[in-house]
């Protein structure tokens, strides 16, 4: 298009600020050199950013570019870009309404950064579809697994291989739960070069139904594994959690446990039980499902309830145990550096933040429901050392942030998805974390309760809802 042809001039445009680091980002950036299509599957913490810059460096003409991205991780590509190259590589982050992200697309830039959704507006489809771009990132490629969706369906048409030659899949996991995932992953990276076209095809040739009880089970076949990774492996690099942390220093683990005090004991027991109770301000919780029971168990073992009244959801205080900690012990951490403190709780996030006011501790808070753009003030103030302490939403804050300027990790309640945890605990252990001698995570347990069960579930990375259902059922 005309109003590219400056950018096609321009083969070499990226003036890289940074260069590898460590011996696996050599390696990455010598295997992706020059190469159309790449998987860059760098566990979590492993720069996958800068090496998505590295690697389009290589390319001839890869302008202009488009990354697709997880919503709440457009503005960090922002700050990405600005780190680790020159003010000549211009970027346009495409947020905001289907009308705003119309005239940011309009505007001249070498990369445009939006999230997946973005395709859901018809209007902004046709934009998209009247643009000549050269390269596309996918950031988190797991976000395509489902070849099925309408989304899927719709970014394969825009950015088929015919009209988008460069391509670049990133992620720290490409599989999470099966590994049919990879399937509709390669299919977007090659068009079914690796793979074919046909999901029933690759099914049935690398898996095996079930038995006649479950036949919807599929298992790999013997020696299927490594045979779809001997197939990967011509336009895939995988960079284990291992080789990363080799880099970085030692993860402690500190459990801090509670006792349940007896009030609040009667009221946990009695649920567990009978699926019922009554609580000290009158309001009732009545379940027939285990799983709805499970989290108000969980909740009991933080020390405060949800309780939906008059169609609003109320919080209920039972205990403070958990804030007394928090309040004896913060003032201390803090003197060892920044501390990230962690739930799964809105309620009980909002409970800490009154502690902190009541301290005269500076902090910020970052939750699900806000917008991006408070949300990455909130993280600016943080990483620029203009506070040190951040209060993280593990639901919405697992993925995708760079905290390592945190040395400690406080988790006051943790949630039943390891990959949650995981990813949330690799916030401030990654690449910059170098710096401390050691990172420390705390967990604060409430012994015998919902608590122990989900922990060592998530260490041991067993099944966190067979785990919870044996609680709940023992006498």
């Amino acid at each position: 298009m005309e109003r590219w042809s400056n950018l096609l001039k321009c083969p070499k445009a990226i003036g890289m600020k940074t260069k590898p680091l460590y011996p696996y980002q050599q390696r990455v950036s010598e295997f992706a050199r020059d190469r159309s299509r790449v998987g860059m599957f760098v566990f979590y913490g492993g720069g996958k950013t800068f090496l998505s810059l590295n690697w389009l460096e290589t390319l001839d003409h890869p302008f202009p570019c488009i990354v697709l991205t997880k919503k709440s991780l457009v503005y960090q590509w922002g700050e990405e870009i600005q780190k680790h190259s020159d003010s000549s590589l211009s970027y346009v982050l495409v947020t905001g309404s289907a009308k705003q992200r119309i005239a940011k697309l309009e505007t001249e830039a070498y990369i445009y950064v939006t999230n997946f959704d973005a395709v859901r507006s018809q209007k902004v489809f046709d934009v998209l579809n009247r643009l000549n771009f050269k390269t596309i990132i996918i950031d988190e490629s797991t976000s395509l697994k489902e070849a099925r969706t309408l989304r899927f369906q719709r970014l394969l048409k825009l950015f088929s291989l015919s009209r988008v030659p460069n391509r670049l899949l990133l992620s720290g996991k490409p599989i999470t739960e099966q590994a049919e995932d990879v399937w509709s992953q390669m299919l977007f990276l090659d068009a079914g070069l690796t793979f074919g076209r046909s999901f029933w095809s690759f099914r049935n040739r690398y898996f095996s139904p079930g038995p006649s009880w479950k036949p919807y089970e599929w298992s790999l076949r013997l020696g299927a594994s490594q045979q779809i990774a001997d197939r990967m492996n011509t336009s895939c690099i995988r960079i284990s959690k291992s080789e990363i942390l080799s880099e970085l220093p030692p993860k402690v683990y500190i459990p801090q446990y509670f006792e349940l005090e007896e009030d609040v004991e009667i009221l946990y027991e009695e649920l567990r039980k009978q699926f019922r109770v009554t609580f000290p301000s009158g309001r009732k919780f009545d379940t027939q499902w285990a799983m709805v029971k499970s989290s108000k168990l969980h909740q009991i073992a933080s020390g405060f309830i949800y309780l939906i009244e008059d169609d609003l959801q109320q919080t209920e205080i039972l205990s403070t145990t958990k804030l007394d900690w928090i309040e004896e012990n913060l003032p201390l951490l803090l003197e060892t550096g920044p501390s990230l403190i962690w739930s799964c709780y809105t309620g009980l996030l909002k409970m800490v933040a009154a502690v902190l006011n009541r301290m005269s501790i500076p902090y910020e808070i970052i939750l699900g429901e806000m917008n991006a753009e408070s949300r990455n003030q909130r993280i600016q103030r943080f990483t620029q050392g203009e506070i040190d302490i951040l209060l993280l939403s593990e639901p919405a804050c697992h993925a995708g942030l760079n905290l390592q300027r945190a040395c400690n990790s406080i988790f006051v309640s943790t949630g039943y998805s390891a990959e949650q945890r995981e990813n949330a605990e690799d916030r401030c252990h990654r690449i910059g974390s170098e710096v401390h001698r050691n990172v420390t995570y705390y967990d604060l347990i409430t012994k015998g309760t919902i608590d122990e069960v989900v922990l060592r579930a998530l260490r041991e990375k067993a099944n966190v809802a067979e785990a919870i259902l044996e609680h709940i059922r023992k006498e």
